[in-house]
């Protein structure tokens, strides 16, 4: 196996990449070092990409790298990343939220980061994206997810958001958990057709 860097040049990592063809971390300090705006990265990763198709990490490392920069240009290459047999879960994550250009869910992680998150929505239950950014920081709905989600449904029983939210997240994994908390927002927002209509 051959070391990631020899100097941390372009060339140096073209080399490793070109052995190892499927290393992550090279792919993405390749691009770190040449940056995104630089035609360079896409019309070798294309080339990359010609050369071995079912390599699932050259299309992907472009694509998380568009998605970072907030560029719906990730759409196109995390879709190729799918089609050369990427099927993770985060595939899908990436894919939702760039195609909807809500990019603001997917907060960093840090050790403060759920502790935060439910301040916010404890001072600001009505207040959607911090609910979704909290389900996302977690994982999709688990029990953890969605004991605390309850215990927040009790506490701001007037809250449309706090159901939604969770609901929302069940449906988009098409699970049969989202019509209790659709139904409960259809009862606090009855004339919200859209959630009628996931429900």
């Amino acid at each position: 196996m051959h070391k990631l860097v020899t100097g941390n040049t372009p060339y140096s990592l073209k080399e490793v990449i070109d052995t190892q063809k499927d290393s992550l971390p090279a792919l993405r300090l390749y691009i770190d070092l040449l940056g995104l705006s630089n035609d360079t990265v896409t019309t070798q990763f294309n080339a990359w990409m010609k050369q071995f198709p079912k390599m699932v990490s050259f299309p992907y490392a472009l694509g998380e790298a568009y998605y970072k920069a907030r560029d719906r240009k990730a759409v196109d290459y995390i879709i190729k990343a799918y089609r050369a047999g990427d099927t993770a879960k985060r595939v899908f994550q990436l894919l939702h939220f760039a195609v909807e250009e809500r990019w603001q869910v997917d907060v960093p992680r840090t050790a403060n980061t759920v502790d935060s998150l439910k301040k916010v929505v404890e001072n600001n239950p009505d207040s959607l994206l911090p609910l979704q950014q909290y389900i996302f920081v977690l994982g999709t709905p688990n029990d953890t997810v969605t004991m605390q989600i309850d215990a927040w449904m009790k506490q701001f029983p007037g809250s449309a958001a706090i159901p939604f939210a969770i609901g929302q997240s069940y449906y988009n994994d098409e699970s049969p958990r989202a019509t209790p908390y659709l139904l409960r927002v259809v009862e606090l927002q009855p004339g919200n057709t859209t959630h009628r209509d996931m429900a």
